[in-house]
């Protein structure tokens, strides 16, 4: 290869560090857990926005646990990730499916300042 042909890979979003800097303890949102695969680029998505706004959630990687898959196929009917459950003041869930949705509503939710 010529020194002046290099070459050049895309970086692998599921490649991706996590951000140097410590994570603060307010960067933990309570009451959000995503519901995901390792591998499904929305599910990517989602996550690599958490990393890029310092906040970190819940995670249950539905492939490997499968009492998960179960909980979020009882409460919604399916089967398809990304899905956000969010829970509610009075201890319920809303689950929210749609990487574009979930990104959208956390970024409403960091515009609110809300950790929690």
């Amino acid at each position: 290869m010529a020194s002046d042909e290099r070459e050049t890979r895309p970086i692998d979003p599921i490649e991706r560090e996590p951000p140097s800097e410590t994570v603060s303890p307010t960067s933990l949102m309570d009451g959000l857990a995503l519901f995901e695969t390792r591998t499904c680029p929305f599910c990517v998505r989602v996550r690599n926005f958490l990393m890029d706004h310092g906040r970190q959630i819940e995670i249950h990687d539905v492939r490997s646990d499968r009492s998960s898959l179960d909980e979020m196929f009882e409460a919604t009917g399916s089967r398809m990730v990304p899905c956000l459950r969010i829970e509610k003041e009075d201890g319920s869930y809303d689950w929210m499916h749609e990487s574009s949705d979930i990104i959208d509503y956390l970024k409403a939710r960091f515009a609110r300042g809300a950790s929690a």
